[in-house]
């Protein structure tokens, strides 16, 4: 495989595929060996051609998502049969609760806690027993990115269960309602 070759399937791909799986590229050359195929991609990241998003991911240079979408793609095929949804910090600044900017993307999930580092943001998973998106009424789906989003009384849930004492003090300065927030914690703690 030439690097000509990698870069014309690659932009076949770039509408749909923002991380290319190395098992997905390995199909389109059945005829070369795959060891020379992983050589050739080592030598395109090295030459800042592609970026390996994590170990057997690359992402697609010529992909028109962004870096949440492509941090979202990376983990739907890191974790395709886990139930998650976006939630705690990230989903508090989407919803304006907090004004302090995170740095991930934090999804509960009913799978394992696990943080990934990629190269378009930090993505925290955290463990919860019996996550049930489809049941949940305070959980919806977003049609636009192609995840389940937690509405706010959820997000605060979550805060709660997982102990985030701080994204609570945030969410009750943004919100003036130190009180009302700090009885509702100690209520549940």
């Amino acid at each position: 495989m030439k690097t000509k070759e990698l870069i014309i399937f690659l932009k076949e791909w770039s509408k749909d595929v923002g991380i290319v799986p190395v098992d997905l590229i390995l199909k389109q050359f059945p005829g070369e060996k795959s060891s020379s195929i992983l050589s050739e991609l080592s030598r395109m990241e090295k030459g800042g051609i592609i970026t390996r998003a994590l170990k057997g991911f690359y992402v697609n240079p010529f992909s028109r998502k962004d870096s949440e979408a492509l941090a979202i793609e990376v983990l739907q095929r890191l974790r395709p049969f886990d139930q998650m949804y976006l939630s705690l910090e990230a989903r508090a600044f989407e919803l304006n609760m907090i004004t302090q900017a995170p740095n991930r993307l934090t999804f509960v999930t009913d799978g394992r806690s696990y943080t990934f580092r990629t190269p378009f943001g930090t993505i925290e998973l955290v463990h919860q027993k019996g996550v049930d998106v489809h049941a949940d009424k305070d959980i919806r789906y977003d049609r636009k990115r192609g995840i389940y989003v937690a509405n706010r009384k959820k997000v605060i849930r979550d805060a709660v269960v997982h102990r985030r004492k701080w994204l609570l003090d945030l969410i009750a300065e943004a919100s003036g309602q130190d009180d009302r927030i700090r009885h509702w914690q100690a209520k549940t703690a």
